[in-house]
């Protein structure tokens, strides 16, 4: 499996290669030219990844030195930073518990998206449609994206 899943890409190749050729002509292709055709794709897969990581780094760090601020960052102003607050302020560790819950529903979100599943229901005791979606899609009547 290439990088980023980038099997359309390459099926895409590969038609525009054979469209190229005459009926008559067998259609081949060198190792040369689909690595010439893919290396952008796995560059862009290869950085995707990366900044991936990095922002989730990011965001838990923060969130150790201070929850409520990594809450901001994931799910923005609403009633998840507002629940976070409060926990924050009964005690460091619920604060930190329901941080991390939903820096964990908005990742395991996200992979399901990338994956082509996609939740029937909310995660229980998420506000934020920016969360319980993964960044992605919200409910309802907006189709899902296309699988890449």
């Amino acid at each position: 499996m290439l990088p980023g899943d980038h099997r359309f890409y390459l099926l895409n190749i590969i038609q525009s290669f054979a469209r190229q050729r005459s009926a008559t002509e067998p259609t081949t292709i060198s190792t040369y030219q689909l690595d010439q055709t893919l290396r952008p794709c796995r560059v862009l897969a290869l950085d995707t990844v990366i900044m991936g990581v990095a922002s989730m780094v990011l965001l838990v760090l923060i969130t150790i030195l201070f929850p409520p601020l990594g809450v901001w960052m994931l799910a923005g102003c609403g009633m998840d930073l507002f629940i976070n607050i409060c926990l924050t302020i009964l005690g460091v560790l619920p604060g930190h518990l329901h941080a991390f819950y939903l820096i964990w529903v908005y990742y395991d979100r996200r992979e399901q998206a990338r994956e082509g599943r996609y939740a029937t229901r909310p995660a229980p005791g998420v506000y934020s449609s920016h969360v319980q979606t993964g960044g992605g899609h919200g409910y309802g009547t907006v189709n899902p994206p296309p699988p890449y």
